[in-house]
C-alpha cells in the first residue's frame, strides 16, 4: 500500500480531529501503556504513534476508533438504564 493510500483510507474513516491515540486516551481516560496493554502493542509502538514518528496501521487505527465509539455508546446505554430503573420507581410508587 502506498502511503497516499493509506492516508486516503484514513481519511475516509476519519472521526476525530485530534491524533487518535492521543484522543483514545483521554476519552478513555487511561494512558499509553494501558491502550498499549488493550490492542496487544508494546508501550513504545503507541508512543511512536503519538508523537506521529510512525503511522498508526490502519487496522490499528479502525480498532482505535471502534474502541471510543464503543465508550461512548456505553456510556449512553447507561444513561438510558438509569433512567428507564428511575422511570419505573417512580411509576411503581402510589398516586397520591
Amino acid at each position: 500500500m502506498t502511503k497516499k493510500e493509506y492516508e486516503d483510507m484514513i481519511e475516509d474513516c476519519k472521526l476525530y480531529d485530534e491524533h487518535i491515540v492521543k484522543y483514545a486516551c483521554k476519552k478513555l481516560n487511561i494512558n499509553q501503556k494501558t491502550l498499549a496493554y488493550y490492542i496487544g502493542v508494546s508501550e513504545g509502538t503507541v508512543n511512536r504513534w503519538a508523537s506521529k514518528n510512525d503511522e498508526v496501521p490502519f487496522t490499528s487505527y479502525l480498532f482505535l476508533t471502534l474502541l471510543v465509539e464503543h465508550f461512548k455508546i456505553s456510556k449512553q446505554l447507561d444513561k438510558y438504564q438509569n433512567f428507564f430503573k428511575l422511570f419505573n420507581e417512580l411509576s411503581m410508587e402510589p398516586k397520591k
